[in-house]
């Protein structure tokens, strides 16, 4: 049978719920999280960096439940499961989340969700920027969570939202000696030209956490091709496109540049 690691029923606290009496004061939620170890070889040397680290398990589950607010269970394991998948790369995830006391229930109520490594969100897009805390404040702000977090000259940032994932590097002096990048000047915009997507199950509410950031550089509105989106500039001026649900896809076009 195959090792394992269990932590159960793992008490927190979090706003969650469908109503809003329930995003306005903390409830107790528990966790329960199930996955692949390899007990022999930690067992074998008895060192924490050849076992599972469960305190990082929890770690993440408690930044979930007690990060923004969701409407479901189902969104809170499937969150806790995809940034266990991308943080520590287990080959799958068993994930249980029990609201302890949901209102005029009579009980507690929970989900579980199992995903495997294959289900993991792919990094899509590395930005490189001279300082991290700006973008982890502002992408935190808008609904993102923290699934890597490196600090230093060689750091790496990795943010989660949903099925998004946006990776920063710390790109100050270091970006003069790229390959690529040191071909531009100094001053050139970071950025430009650029367009990231971003798709949402919840974008109005992200619409609303980018209006309170005054990052909104093009309104909530419906587009000829179906679908409703905005436009933000980030911290170092990147322009990110919000958009809901699945899109058609649309070929790419690339002018030839004229003399």
């Amino acid at each position: 049978m195959e090792d394992r690691v269990i932590l159960i029923d793992l008490r927190m606290q979090g706003r969650h719920g469908v109503d809003a009496d329930e995003r306005a004061r903390p409830q107790e939620f528990a966790v329960t999280i199930e996955c692949p170890t390899d007990a022999a070889r930690a067992a074998a040397s008895d060192a924490i960096d050849d076992a599972l680290d469960y305190r990082r398990l929890r770690a993440i589950a408690n930044d979930v439940i007690g990060g923004p607010s969701r409407n479901l269970l189902e969104t809170l394991a499937d969150e806790i499961a995809r940034r266990i998948l991308a943080e520590i790369a287990p080959e799958w995830i068993r994930v249980r989340v029990t609201k302890a006391a949901p209102p005029g229930f009579g009980g507690p109520a929970a989900v579980e969700v199992r995903r495997s490594r294959e289900g993991a969100v792919p990094i899509t897009v590395e930005l490189h920027v001279p300082d991290f805390a700006p973008v982890r404040s502002f992408y935190g702000r808008l609904g993102f969570s923290v699934v890597r977090d490196e600090p230093g000259p060689d750091g790496y940032l990795v943010l989660r939202h949903e099925q998004n994932a946006i990776a920063f590097w710390p790109g100050s002096e270091a970006v003069r000696s790229h390959p690529f990048f040191s071909r531009h000047p100094a001053g050139t915009p970071r950025g430009h030209g650029v367009e990231i997507v971003i798709t949402t199950s919840e974008l109005d509410a992200l619409y609303e956490r980018a209006t309170d950031l005054e990052s909104v550089v093009e309104p909530l509105r419906m587009r000829p091709w179906g679908a409703r989106d905005f436009r933000i500039a980030d911290p170092f001026g990147y322009y990110v496109r919000i958009t809901e649900g699945r899109q058609e896809r649309r070929p790419l076009l690339i002018s030839p540049s004229r003399p």
